[in-house]
């Protein structure tokens, strides 16, 4: 991941698998934006996730488990190219985000 600020950000192809997993046990939150497209956040012990451009939702809120499926990796939002062939996962965690 790439470090800014205290703020990692990765982006992931969606082969071989294009589920997106829990990385750790946290809460679940939804929102859409024009840049992110339909996206969630998962606030943890290690930090607060952003998950970006998903395709769909496997949980919309609430308590979530290390390995669960949260979503689909999609190409919602800004993403080059546009369309399926831009399908991938922004994956964001902010550090210090409280």
């Amino acid at each position: 991941m790439l470090l800014v600020n205290n703020v990692e950000q990765e982006c992931y192809s969606p082969y071989p698998d294009d589920n997106i997993y829990a990385p750790e046990d946290g809460t679940v939150s939804t929102f859409t934006d024009p840049t992110c497209g339909n996206a969630m956040y998962l606030s943890g012990a290690t930090g607060r996730h952003g998950f970006c451009q998903l395709d769909t939702y496997a949980v919309k809120s609430g308590s979530v488990v290390k390995g669960q499926v949260l979503g689909k990796m999609g190409y919602t939002g800004y993403t080059i190219p546009s369309g399926p062939g831009g399908r991938h996962l922004h994956w964001v965690l902010y550090r210090d985000w409280e």
